[in-house]
């Protein structure tokens, strides 16, 4: 069940308030510069000395430094969700390569982020890194699963969205720690295995 803080931290990264969007920018890029110095894991009270946010507010966008340190990873992947939608609803391509472009365009984005990645579970721990880039990729991926799944009803297109999100996220983080196939293959058999709804198969 979602609390009251959680939704309202959701309802803040939806929204287009400046000061809300000028406050996450500043907590991530101090988050980043930690990564960049190697420091050892980050305070809550470090973060928010070095971005001049309230202690109070932090929690308001953020539940944990795992969290901040998500967001930091996956910021861009709003945009790659968006031009993924914006594709589907035109409906001047096939859905293979649809969802091609947006894996491809996901493991560019994650490749980008491998240092702050890295750092993240060098600083925290694996499982709950994983478990919010899960929750991260769901957002995303609930958005096309709503389009291409609008017929099953939302306790199924939850289970297909957590599927898939698991799914991607445990593989592309298992690539970038052990990079044993390159990207356009790797990329490949993900497409492979999406299902139908993804890809029009």
């Amino acid at each position: 069940m979602v609390g009251p803080q959680e939704s309202r931290r959701t309802e803040l990264r939806g929204a287009e308030d400046v000061q809300a969007r000028e406050t996450r920018r500043r907590l991530l890029a101090a988050y980043r510069q930690a990564a960049r110095e190697r420091l050892p894991r980050p305070s809550v009270t470090w973060l928010c000395e070095r971005s001049g946010v309230a202690r109070s507010t932090y929690y308001t966008h953020f539940a944990t430094v795992d969290d901040l340190a998500v967001h930091a990873i996956t910021e861009s992947f709003a945009n790659v969700s968006d031009v993924d939608l914006e594709r589907r609803t035109a409906h001047a391509e096939d859905r293979r390569t649809i969802s091609r472009a947006g894996l491809t365009h996901t493991v560019e984005a994650l490749e980008q982020s491998r240092d702050v990645l890295e750092y993240a579970i060098s600083v925290g721990s694996r499982a709950a890194v994983l478990e919010r880039l899960v929750e991260q990729f769901a957002a995303f991926t609930g958005r096309t699963v709503a389009t291409e799944y609008d017929h099953l009803p939302d306790r199924a297109r939850e289970v297909v969205t957590q599927f898939v999100s698991a799914g991607v996220a445990h593989v592309l983080l298992r690539w970038l720690e052990d990079g044993a196939v390159d990207r356009d293959e790797l990329v490949d058999q993900l497409v492979d295995v999406l299902p139908a709804g993804f890809t029009g198969s």
